[in-house]
């Protein structure tokens, strides 16, 4: 198995297999809710050392 960094392009892939799931089942608005988006990952992403 091969490993890299994420990236902003998968970003959007990753939210959707989060709210894919069956248990501990978030939805895309109970994420929003929670401050999950694709911009505060996307920040995060960028503010996060490397």
């Amino acid at each position: 198995m091969k490993l890299r960094e994420i990236e902003k392009a998968d970003i959007t892939d990753i939210l959707d297999i989060r709210v894919s799931t069956k248990e501990n089942h978030f939805s895309m608005t109970d994420l929003a809710e929670a401050g999950v988006t694709a911009d505060s990952v996307a920040e995060w992403l960028e503010d996060s050392p490397r």
